[in-house]
């Protein structure tokens, strides 16, 4: 008969530490800008962000408000959009970096208040285009974040040819 209170008090030792593994909350969700998506994003998008992973590395998917066609981790969030426009300063010579098969271009710094620090790094040859900001604080964020991100924008965008 003295088992059941040891019982119950494993059970409810057990029940606390779930709630200490629960979604960390970081503070509400993060807006991602509206933007007009680029043509084929209203067929292919809502797709890749049912697909997206919810964590990237350590970090956890964020609520999100504003654009659809968004999703974000962590904190300082890391935030994706997909259908955005190629890169302006992208061309054919531009160095890639080619990740499980999805080729990536590091974009140059912009002088954009939200994005100082943080790193931007687009899809190309990829219809729709999946831009990702990494703020500063992901020392090795981009590789991780690029390679986290594949499985999905592989199943949901089209490549047309890769980086040389």
């Amino acid at each position: 008969m003295h088992r059941r209170p040891a019982v119950a008090a494993i059970v409810l030792s057990l029940g606390a530490l779930a709630g200490c593994a629960s979604t960390p909350d970081y503070g509400g969700p993060v807006t991602v800008p509206l933007f007009t998506p680029a043509a084929g994003a209203a067929e292919a998008c809502p797709g890749l962000i049912a697909d997206l992973p919810a964590t990237l590395g350590e970090n956890t998917q964020r609520e999100t408000t504003g654009s659809a066609y968004g999703a974000a981790w962590g904190n300082p969030a890391i935030v994706l959009r997909c259908g955005v426009p190629e890169p302006k300063d992208f061309d054919p010579y531009a160095a890639c970096q080619t990740v499980n098969g999805v080729d990536w271009f590091v974009e140059s710094n912009t002088d954009e208040a939200a994005t100082r620090g943080s790193v931007k790094v687009t899809t190309v040859y990829r219809k729709p285009a999946v831009q990702i900001t990494i703020p500063a604080r992901y020392a090795q964020g981009p590789a991780i974040v690029m390679s986290g991100l594949t499985t999905s924008v592989k199943a949901h965008s089209l490549a047309s040819q890769h980086c040389k």
